[in-house]
């Protein structure tokens, strides 16, 4: 890592970090006109990204756009041919070293634009406004844009106009309706929205409904992440029943606690690995992608009895489930007995499980004896279960460990947590403390 540090006190009243993610093709050490620094950097780390961090000085000339000043200090490269792959910038404000609201971002930006293919910005969307608000001229090759604005602001939105882009991440506050942002939605690929409101009566925000049309709008998503931010009554299906083709999905997460299905949605997704709905603590895992697992997440207080069945039928190669109950609001549905059993036979939902994790809330009705008889049933299925988690929100009713240990002994991985009991035996209660008889 390298970095650069102006010396002077006007300098560090106003500082910003520059990330730069370099690629590094395989003949760089040979090129005759690159810098004994640079070879270096390939002997010492061996690899082909390189991470540099500038400290740049808002008073301070950087070497952004002046291939002479750049020659002299050792390459006869163009300026910023280094750059061609990703850069990002991220304004660091705190109390300490504020940064200045005349701050001459776009100019330094502006001077690189051409070859950037990545950009992260995250502030003050007043001082990232000149940089907001260039357009498709500025930008014609960039193809990835990650922005965060503070929560009080609304930043301006004229870069997501460029034609380019296929990734998309952002994190706003503000009253518009997300589904007006100029984004080419045809053509993403990759797309994470959290666009809050700032208070609930308030305009924008993402609603359910709002983000099953997004999921329309985009045909060729690969990886979404969406988070719920606008309450809605139900789920709107009665209104746009068409099913939601994404033919190269392989990531979806559909967040936040402002939702509930009462029908799960016509998802066609036949390259999906992941899948995660509700509060799920657990981020999705990027290397499923290339999986042949199918892995689901389940909040399902987000579902009814009816479109939880929904959903895992219409998955049958679920080889991975987890299902657990919202953190801050009351049950929608509880698991039970009964719908247990719908992992039996005649039933068999979900026929391709090898691996179930269940965190029961206080007012589930799922007993013990269910949960032997749930595992018994499914280590004797064509695909056998191969682990199962219980995490329970009352007392144990049976011991089953013994019961379990033939399984065990065959492979099976079981693991079964109760909360400790409130009240456990000492001998030496009423010896000693208050109320001792001695």
């Amino acid at each position: 890592m390298f970095f650069w540090k102006s010396s002077s006190p006007a300098s560090r009243r106003s500082t910003m970090l520059l990330s730069i993610l370099l690629k590094l093709p395989c003949s760089w050490g040979a090129s005759a006109g690159t810098g004994e620094a640079w070879r270096t950097l390939r002997r010492c780390y061996g690899a082909r990204y390189i991470f540099l961090h500038w400290i740049i000085s808002t008073h301070r000339r950087i070497f952004f756009g002046d291939s002479r000043e750049f020659s002299r200090h050792g390459s006869n490269d163009p300026p910023l041919v280094l750059y061609q792959f990703l850069f990002s910038i991220s304004p660091i404000v705190s109390s300490s070293f504020p940064i200045s609201k005349g701050t001459p971002l776009a100019p330094q930006i502006l001077a690189v634009s051409y070859r950037l293919r990545y950009l992260a910005l995250a502030g003050d969307a007043e001082l990232l406004r000149p940089i907001l608000q260039l357009g498709p001229a500025d930008f014609p090759l960039l193809k990835s844009m990650r922005m965060k604005s503070l929560s009080t602001q609304t930043p301006c939105t004229n870069i997501l106009e460029v034609p380019t882009l296929e990734d998309v991440t952002l994190y706003m506050t503000g009253s518009n309706d997300p589904l007006s942002l100029p984004l080419r939605w045809l053509q993403l690929r990759r797309l994470r929205l959290e666009c809050f409101i700032e208070w609930p009566e308030a305009e924008g925000g993402l609603g359910i409904d709002g983000a099953l049309q997004v999921l329309r709008m985009c045909p060729n998503l690969e990886w979404c992440e969406l988070r719920v931010t606008k309450h809605s009554e139900h789920s709107g299906l009665a209104s746009n029943m068409t099913p939601i083709i994404l033919p190269q999905l392989h990531t979806l997460v559909l967040s936040g606690w402002e939702f509930h299905f009462d029908k799960w949605i016509d998802l066609v997704a036949p390259n999906l690995r992941s899948l995660q709905i509700g509060q799920i603590n657990s981020p999705p895992n990027p290397s499923q992608s290339n999986s042949r697992r199918l892995t689901v997440d389940l909040d399902f207080t987000r579902f009814t009895t009816r479109s939880l069945q929904e959903i895992l039928r219409s998955l049958p190669m679920i080889s991975h489930l987890q299902l657990v109950p919202s953190t801050y609001e009351p049950d929608y549905m509880t698991l039970d007995d009964e719908f247990m059993t719908l992992f039996s036979p005649p039933h068999n939902l979900c026929p391709m499980l090898i691996d179930i994790e269940l965190v029961l809330s206080p007012s589930s009705k799922f007993s013990d004896v269910a949960l032997l008889a749930f595992i018994k049933a499914r280590t004797i299925m064509p695909t056998p279960l191969q682990r199962v988690q219980a995490y329970f929100n009352r007392s144990m009713e049976l011991d089953l460990m013994p019961e379990l240990q033939s399984f065990i002994s065959d492979g099976l991985q079981v693991t079964l947590q109760y909360p400790p009991s409130q009240y456990a035996f000492r001998a030496r209660d009423g010896l000693e403390g208050p109320g001792a008889f001695y």
